[in-house]
């Protein structure tokens, strides 16, 4: 994950977003929605899990923008499971168009925030966002597939 300091400009964390979450599925185009981590789960797993994480995201920026307290993320062991388990019942392209339709839930509500919001609180609503959607990306990306 990345350890340098996160923009808080409304505008820069847009592009990034946009260009991460592109890279991203550049990334996984040629892998098998089936195919399997080291650890069992598959690519549909991983897709079902980050959308579930920028769905639940999307309600703490909601609440931020809102100038109410950050109900904070949820516990995260659990929540992965839940998420993988949820995917598994769906087909693929149900999975990744649940996907596409919640990241642009997520980049609409980063639009929707004021710059005042992306700063409160010691950068709260700029991590939200990253840690959610470019560093989520980037946590995945040395995911290994096997393809057989």
């Amino acid at each position: 994950m990345a350890t340098a300091a996160r923009p808080t400009d409304k505008a820069v964390l847009l592009a990034r977003e946009r260009e991460a979450w592109a890279g991203w599925w550049l990334h996984v185009a040629d892998v098998d929605p089936a195919a399997t981590r080291h650890d069992g789960w598959s690519l549909k797993d991983v897709i079902s899990h980050i959308a579930a994480w920028q769905r639940s995201s999307s309600g703490r920026l909601a609440a931020i923008g809102r100038g109410q307290p950050d109900p904070g993320p949820p516990v995260t062991d659990v929540f992965n499971e839940k998420a993988r388990e949820e995917g598994r019942l769906r087909s693929w392209q149900d999975v990744r168009d649940d996907a596409e339709r919640v990241h642009e839930t997520f980049l609409a509500t980063i639009d929707a925030l004021s710059q005042e919001a992306l700063t409160r609180d010691e950068g709260l609503g700029a991590f939200v966002i990253t840690a959610n959607g470019v560093e989520h990306y980037e946590e995945h990306v040395p995911d290994e597939f096997d393809m057989r």
